[in-house]
């Protein structure tokens, strides 16, 4: 069933906590608060930190955060706070590749280079080694990349279908997306990152947040957006409007009135 946004909704949502798939959310980064500052995670309100160098933007389409680490190991977002894995998990984000200008690509990782990668263009699990999906991936275009793992069993998911397997999953303390701060660099756009710890998504739970990524998105009071799909992207684009009420339930359950 489709969630209440059509498509990417502004800055100002939370988290419907009565969704079913936000048990065990333990980070969300919805990229879409402005230029000149990092996004806030829904789930505990902090910022992450920008990094020092390179180009970091947010796109002026509000298709997420820009992020061109080619020339420059310190660019990346850095988290407040690190994020411990435990061995039952699920990394969630929505991916767009401009470029591979190196071999590893850190999409979510440790400081130093574990955790999450794009390696050769193919998704890659690096704790002692690497850990492949199986479909290689190409820039110009978005995906839904996800990976879940119950009890160190984990399984790559590329644009809600399973894309490979990877065994004996440890534990990772995650850090920052974009970067390892030594060499493993993207370049490209992150609209969406979400980390689940405690809970390892079942395939159709995957699939639903490859259809519908903000479904569990809320807004402090009644709106209606009538923006639309794009096909093969995550939905863009804030809308119009159409309707404003002063006490709706949605509101006057988190003590917000417009």
């Amino acid at each position: 069933m489709q969630g209440f946004w059509k498509s990417k909704p502004p800055a100002g949502v939370d988290i419907n906590r009565g969704h079913h798939l936000a048990k065990g959310l333990a980070r969300c980064w919805l990229w879409n608060e402005g230029s000149g500052s990092a996004g806030r995670d829904l789930v505990q309100g902090e910022r992450a930190a920008l990094g020092t160098s390179g180009e970091y933007r947010f796109s002026p389409t509000g298709r997420g955060a820009a992020i061109s680490c080619a020339a420059a190991a310190a660019n990346s977002i850095l988290f407040a706070n690190a994020v411990d894995t435990t061995t039952t998990f699920t990394l969630e984000q929505w991916w767009y590749f401009r470029s591979f200008p190196v071999n590893y690509h850190s999409i979510l990782g440790t400081i130093p280079g574990e955790g999450f990668f794009v390696k050769a263009g193919v998704l890659d699990y690096y704790y002692g080694g690497d850990h492949l999906a199986t479909t290689t991936l190409v820039t110009g275009r978005w995906y839904h990349i996800a990976f879940s793992v119950s009890a160190g069993a984990g399984t790559f998911y590329l644009n809600g279908v399973a894309d490979g397997t990877a065994a004996a999953v440890t534990t990772k303390t995650l850090a920052q997306i974009g970067s390892d701060q030594f060499t493993s660099r993207v370049d490209g756009w992150n609209a969406l990152t979400r980390i689940w710890i405690g809970r390892a998504l079942l395939p159709s739970d995957v699939t639903q947040l490859y259809a519908d990524p903000y479904g569990m998105f809320r807004a402090p009071m009644w709106a209606v957006n009538t923006g639309a799909f794009a096909a093969g992207e995550p939905p863009q684009g804030f809308g119009t409007y159409t309707q404003l009420e002063r006490f709706h339930p949605r509101g006057l359950e988190r003590g917000m009135y417009p």
